[in-house]
């Protein structure tokens, strides 16, 4: 959706979680299409959270979304940290995953070369339980959920998808070293970092394989974790690739 007046049509259609809303749109601006949902509220009774998105970074800029009717605020350029807490913040809590770890379990006490943590190579084909019967491979990346995620906004899913590409690689070798240090406060902050990445990003065993190795760390119990950390690994392997794919057909639009 590119206005608010298609974000209005939009929720009179079917009902919405939450709604992340750019204040600078046009036809009508954020601000005049919450309070336009607010006026609703207060005859229907009920209450959309909505999460302000604003290339302005200035004093006042939150006080000023909160008092317009917003419930939570996040600047551009947008970290995913950032963003995914205020979605956390707002968002009612969903159902537990029950993927269960694929990987045969693997000790941290492995030896120097591998830390006890196996990794998928970039490139490589790996096996999983998505591939269908006739060997054919599901895709981890699904446009139509992604797209959900921002609203329609496919230009928020692209510049998403760009810090997406651009962190990963970071948050795994993070996320690696603080395994082999049995750092469970660390594991859970990346792995929930990791999780609302790949959840804006449309891709849902990703996100399975992240919430079960955040869940082990809040939990303090580590020893599944190098298999939980297997499973991510080889999913954002799938992962990024078309990731980059789609986004250079968006470029190429």
């Amino acid at each position: 959706m590119r206005t608010g007046r298609e974000a209005l049509e939009a929720l009179a259609k079917q009902p919405f979680d939450m709604v992340l809303m750019d204040v600078q749109m046009p036809d009508m601006d954020g601000f005049e299409t919450t309070a336009a949902i607010r006026a609703g509220e207060r005859i229907s009774g009920k209450h959309l959270p909505l999460l302000a998105l604003t290339a302005h970074a200035m004093r006042g800029d939150r006080e000023r979304c909160l008092e317009a009717g917003f419930d939570g605020y996040v600047s551009k350029p947008i970290r995913f940290q950032d963003l995914f807490d205020a979605i956390d913040e707002l968002a009612p809590p969903g159902p537990e995953p029950s993927l269960a770890p694929q990987p045969p379990p693997v000790s941290l006490a492995g030896p120097p070369h591998s830390n006890g943590i196996t990794r998928a190579a970039d490139g490589v084909p790996v096996a999983s339980a998505s591939e269908s019967g006739s060997g054919e491979r599901l895709a981890a990346f699904a446009e139509e959920a992604a797209l959900e995620s921002t609203g329609g906004d496919r230009g928020l899913l692209q510049e998403l998808i760009g810090i997406f590409l651009a962190e990963a690689p970071v948050w795994m070798r993070d996320l690696e070293g603080a395994l082999r240090r049995r750092d469970a406060a660390e594991v859970h902050r990346i792995a929930h970092t990791i999780k609302g990445a790949v959840d804006s990003c449309g891709a849902a065993r990703a996100y399975d394989a992240a919430m079960l190795l955040e869940r082990m760390a809040r939990d303090g119990e580590l020893e599944g974790a190098p298999a939980a950390f297997a499973t991510l690994d080889r999913e954002l392997v799938r992962l990024r690739p078309e990731l980059a794919a789609y986004a250079d057909r968006q470029r190429g639009a």
